[in-house]
């Protein structure tokens, strides 16, 4: 039985049913972080001393391209989220720890 295989093939599963989910979410509209950024401001997590005045969003900009940014905004932020957290974890699972796990070893003199 080897289990680095077999943690593969589940990784594998979890990682389609993230993209998967990833895919929805962004492009269902249920999740926009790049349209509204008053909230933060209202929290104070603003690195400036004060709260921009500009209000605008991409909503009230009514250019035919608007749309076009919008989809391409949306591809973005998908495929970044789809790819960057499974391939960070990949990494770390697969490759950090049996690497700093091998240094743990008896040493044979």
């Amino acid at each position: 039985m080897n289990y680095r295989r077999g943690l593969q093939r589940v990784y594998a599963i979890v990682t389609v049913a993230w993209i998967a989910v990833v895919f929805i979410g962004v492009f269902s509209g249920r999740w926009e972080p790049w349209v509204d950024w008053s909230n933060w401001a209202n929290r104070g997590w603003y690195f400036v001393s004060e709260v921009p005045t500009f209000t605008a969003s991409i909503d009230d900009i009514d250019v035919p391209g608007t749309e076009r940014l919008r989809v391409h905004l949306r591809w973005g932020w998908s495929i970044g989220l789809a790819s960057l957290p499974p391939l960070a974890l990949y990494f770390i699972l697969f490759f950090a720890i049996p690497w700093a796990y091998r240094g743990f070893r008896p040493a044979t003199q």
